[in-house]
């Protein structure tokens, strides 16, 4: 196995780890953390994109318990294209399943498959692993719109979130300015805009943040982003992100993203996940402008 692989192996153990421990102690009953209002004592209604909702989950649920696999045509239809890249990329970055946070499914979990409605498009799913009332409860807060006489997913709250809900997790439209005042400047505005690509969930994400880099990245780190790139695609893993070491970068990892200066434009740049991520970025000068010139992900 490659370094990359090693090092991936080794978080996805570390974060497992951490799931667990906040399962286990997520706010009981449905309490946002947010507010500390209970999402089972909103305003609850029924609508058609409830129905739709449970018909996509049910179905979905029933291909993982018989097929062990993921139906892409199913997700094409109830889920953005957007939200459908998001997925892959959390399954990548993370080894979880944030659809329905769980790696298999049985009858009971379908049978006890519900979903309400909970105002300004966002919608509970929530289904129990036994039909006791004291099984282990799973509750996803998602966010739904209807398109053209079809209810499209458009966000889901990742399992880290727990059953946090409400538009702050999704990013406003927003151009972020590239500051070259000086080096660090320069990599603080950099990271902030490339991020903000990955937690806005734009259209051709992939094609934004190529162009970031063809614009900031020196000759030698895109070389060098481009065989990071290609010795995770040999390990099986598509879409590896050398400029912050993952698949996709979250909303709630920004307030996680620090920088500190090394000497000689080299700087530390970390965040944590639940894993704690750091990389060396050197920084050069060239016709007058400020560009990351090399990238070392410190293991």
């Amino acid at each position: 196995m490659t370094e990359t692989t090693i090092r991936r192996t080794h978080n996805l153990l570390i974060f497992f780890l951490l799931i667990t421990t906040s399962a286990s102690t997520q706010p009981q009953h449905g309490m946002s953390e947010r507010d500390g209002s209970s999402i089972h004592h909103a305003a609850l209604y029924t609508d058609g994109c409830a129905e739709q909702i449970k018909t996509f989950y049910k179905a979905y649920m029933e291909d993982v318990l018989h097929n062990g696999s993921i139906n892409d045509t199913l997700c094409k239809t109830y889920l953005t294209e957007e939200l459908q890249e998001k997925v892959t990329r959390l399954i990548y970055a993370t080894g979880g399943e944030p659809i329905i946070r769980a790696q298999d499914m049985n009858l009971d979990a379908i049978e006890t498959l519900n979903v309400k409605a909970l105002g300004d498009d966002w919608y509970l799913v929530s289904y129990r692993w036994g039909k006791e009332e004291n099984s282990d409860l799973t509750e996803i807060p998602i966010k739904a719109k209807n398109r053209d006489g079809v209810c499209k997913i458009i966000y889901n709250t990742p399992p880290w979130n727990g059953t946090e809900y409400g538009d702050q997790q999704l990013k406003e439209k927003q151009t972020v300015q590239i500051n070259q005042a000086s080096a660090l400047a320069f990599l603080e505005s950099f990271y902030k805009a490339y991020t903000y690509e990955y937690c806005s969930m734009p259209k051709n994400l992939s094609g934004k943040l190529a162009s970031l880099r063809e614009q900031y990245l020196s000759k030698d780190a895109i070389a060098q982003y481009k065989n990071a790139e290609e010795e995770s695609k040999m390990d099986g893993y598509s879409g590896y992100d050398l400029v912050i070491d993952n698949f996709d970068f979250d909303t709630l990892w920004e307030q996680n993203l620090n920088f500190k200066a090394m000497g000689n434009n080299d700087f530390l740049v970390s965040y944590q996940n639940g894993i704690k991520h750091n990389l060396v970025v050197s920084i050069i000068k060239e016709t007058g402008n400020y560009k990351i010139n090399s990238i070392k992900v410190l293991g």
